[in-house]
């Protein structure tokens, strides 16, 4: 299968956004930004149609780690909260491995934990 990325905006952040295509129909999309000490972040990744079997997020990894070498940012990194069982273990699944725990507290006291995840 092959999909097409089509990038479609830039915002005042730095973030890149693209929309993923199969065909003529929508699949999904992703964002991603290369941070001031050039390290590259994705920054989300939604796949909009059912993808049992992770190619369309697969393909999107791929993409971006194309991405992060052609712009001489590598490795890729991703923050992920401990609670996102789903998606952590989807970028385990596809290479990524935690490198290290961020601990916020948000305005009610809540601590959250951030996973640091990144590529092999």
């Amino acid at each position: 299968m092959h999909y097409l990325m089509n990038e479609n905006e830039h915002n005042h952040s730095g973030m890149i956004c693209y929309t993923v295509w199969e065909k003529d129909r929508q699949t999904g999309h992703f964002s991603y930004r290369i941070s001031d000490d050039n390290r590259f972040f994705i920054e989300a990744i939604w796949v909009d149609v059912p993808d049992p079997k992770d190619r369309i997020f697969r393909a999107v990894i791929n993409f971006l780690e194309y991405k992060a070498a052609a712009s001489h940012a590598e490795p890729v990194y991703v923050r992920i909260h401990e609670k996102n069982v789903y998606m952590l273990d989807r970028y385990l699944a596809n290479g990524f491995y935690s490198i290290d725990t961020e601990v916020t507290v948000d305005d009610h006291g809540n601590e959250n934990r951030i996973l640091i995840l990144r590529n092999r």
